[in-house]
């Protein structure tokens, strides 16, 4: 959930200098963090974010070609079963 709720943090720093959109994302992780049992110290609610915004970027760049495709068929308005057949259409990436 960490990843997910990062991805976008990632993509926009990937693709612009200034991340500005990250204030949603990063509450909607707080709350997740928030309800970990046993509590997690700030340190370490510190750590797992960034953790995830690593993680998240590293997604997206070893599977450039499917997000490519994903954020062209955004922009022209795509539905979203439209999105998904982009990506899934879009060839594998490699492995080293």
């Amino acid at each position: 959930l960490a990843c997910i709720s990062m991805a976008g943090v990632a993509a926009e720093a990937m693709a612009y200098e200034e991340v500005q959109g990250q204030e949603a994302d990063l509450r909607d992780l707080q709350r997740i963090l928030n309800k970990c049992e046993p509590k997690l110290s700030d340190a370490a609610q510190q750590a797992v974010t960034r953790w995830a915004v690593w993680q998240a970027a590293s997604m997206l760049k070893r599977h450039e070609k499917s997000f490519d495709a994903l954020t062209e068929k955004m922009s022209q308005g795509a539905t979203v079963e439209e999105c998904l057949q982009a990506i899934e259409a879009a060839p594998e990436p490699e492995y080293e």
